[in-house]
């Protein structure tokens, strides 16, 4: 009896963290408790890391003692999903670049051997030296990162993306660039950045968002925004006012889910959602709110 007692106790607790609150334009709401059962995410789990040599390592608990990693001075933390690479060593004689990318619903950090500490969300992919030669550190970033810099004011460290360069010495920065999508995001909460692509180049600092737009636009974003735009990386989803299709784009990044707008619907949502939920739990957050959806064979379709 006492064991099930404290398994009741645990589902309860799990219930409460995950199915807390929810803001819905400014209005406070607590969310129906779902059942424990549903408490769970389907993820690709397949977050590798592509090698100088053209190899694969899978990200998964037998990486830790991968030869191929720890022969390269390489180390594999599963429980917190970190890769860690020995320092800058020029003799090593490692060459080449290598590829770290996630899938649907991973979400992987990197230790770079400058020291650069970087995020990386789900369905996106960080391109970077093994040994980082003298001049700038170039790294090229296909979906959404988190860059926690290393200073060295002699050589700047450089983010590529498809249309922008993020050119920083050290600071820390939340960079989104997805392929397929044309608004580009960056946010900067420690130091300054420089962005710029074939036309033009802005600076920002501390507290401070660009955003490029859909038609080539760039503009600044507001304080709330900028720290929003983090809050996957502490595993939540955070929407503030966000139209349906970007939700959409979100979401299908993290479930294997396929989605559908009814033509003519326009909405949007403003709430925080862990991603810990299934996306049974986030479509009655979504229903909570005030909108619709039917099944449609496989799809989950949005209508008014």
């Amino acid at each position: 009896m006492r064991r099930i007692r404290y398994t009741a106790a645990a589902a309860l607790l799990v219930v409460g963290i995950a199915f807390f609150i929810i803001t819905r334009d400014g209005r406070h709401d607590k969310v129906p408790p779902i059942p424990t059962a549903l408490i769970a995410v389907a993820a690709d789990h397949s977050a590798q890391l592509q090698l100088g040599d053209g190899s694969s390592v899978v990200l998964d608990s037998q990486a830790v003692e991968s030869p191929a990693l720890l022969s390269r001075g390489i180390t594999y933390h599963p429980d917190s999903t970190r890769l860690v690479y020995k320092a800058d060593q020029p003799k090593r004689g490692l060459g080449g670049s290598q590829t770290l990318s996630t899938g649907r619903g991973d979400q992987v950090n990197v230790v770079l051997p400058d020291g650069t500490r970087v995020w990386l969300n789900a369905k996106s992919a960080l391109r970077y030296p093994a040994t980082f030669l003298p001049g700038a550190r170039v790294v090229e970033l296909s979906g959404e990162g988190y860059f926690d810099v290393r200073p060295n004011r002699g050589r700047p460290f450089q983010v590529r993306t498809a249309k922008v360069l993020v050119t920083v010495l050290g600071t820390t920065f939340n960079l989104k660039a997805y392929a397929g999508e044309e608004m580009i995001t960056t946010g900067v909460y420690q130091g300054r950045v420089q962005v710029s692509d074939s036309a033009r180049q802005t600076s920002l600092s501390a507290g401070q968002q660009l955003v490029i737009t859909s038609d080539g636009n760039w503009h600044a974003a507001a304080g709330a925004e900028l720290a929003a735009a983090a809050a996957w990386k502490d595993k939540l989803f955070v929407f503030r006012r966000t139209p349906l299709p970007d939700i959409i784009a979100e979401l299908s990044r993290w479930y294997t889910v396929e989605f559908q707008i009814a033509p003519g619907l326009s909405r949007t949502f403003s709430g925080t959602i862990p991603r810990t939920a299934t996306i049974t739990t986030v479509l009655e957050v979504l229903k909570e709110s005030g909108i619709s959806f039917r099944k449609d064979r496989n799809k989950i379709v949005f209508f008014d």
